[in-house]
C-alpha cells in the first residue's frame, strides 16, 4: 500500500512539467525498481544466516508488532537490526521455542476479582 502512495505522490508532483506517458512508465520503472529491492533483501536474508523480517515471523505466529516489541524489550528474543529494519535469526527463533515449550515464559493465568475491571463505579 505504501509503494503504490509513494509513486502516486511522485506522478501528482512531476504531472505538471511532463506529459502522461512519461509519468506513466516513471512509475512502473519506479515500482519495478522497489519491488526489485524488496526482492533483493528477501533473497540476502534467506541465503545469509537465515535471518527473516521480524514482522513476518510475527505473522507466521499470529503475534502483533507490539508484542514483539514487548518480547523485545523483556529479552525474551534478540534481534538484529539491518539498516533500521529488524530481523530475527532462525537460530534465535528455536531458540525462543525451545525456552517457550520448556515453561520459561509461562505465567498463572490471572482471573480478575469482582470490581477489578474498572467498568463499574
Amino acid at each position: 500500500m505504501l509503494l503504490y502512495e509513494c509513486i502516486r505522490i511522485v506522478q501528482n508532483w512531476i504531472r505538471p512539467y511532463i506529459s502522461s506517458l512519461v509519468v506513466g512508465k516513471l512509475g512502473c520503472m519506479l515500482k519495478h525498481c522497489i519491488e526489485q529491492d524488496q526482492r533483493a533483501v528477501e533473497n540476502f536474508t534467506a541465503g545469509h544466516g537465515g535471518l527473516i523480517p521480524l514482522t513476518r515471523w510475527g505473522e507466521e505466529i499470529g503475534r502483533t508488532t507490539c508484542t514483539l516489541w514487548r518480547w523485545r524489550n523483556l529479552g525474551w528474543i534478540t534481534t538484529l537490526n539491518v539498516a533500521g529494519k529488524l530481523y530475527i535469526s532462525r537460530q534465535e527463533i528455536e531458540r525462543f521455542e525451545a525456552r517457550a515449550q520448556a515453561g520459561e515464559f509461562s505465567r498463572t493465568p490471572t482471573v480478575p476479582r469482582r470490581g477489578q475491571s474498572g467498568g463499574d463505579a
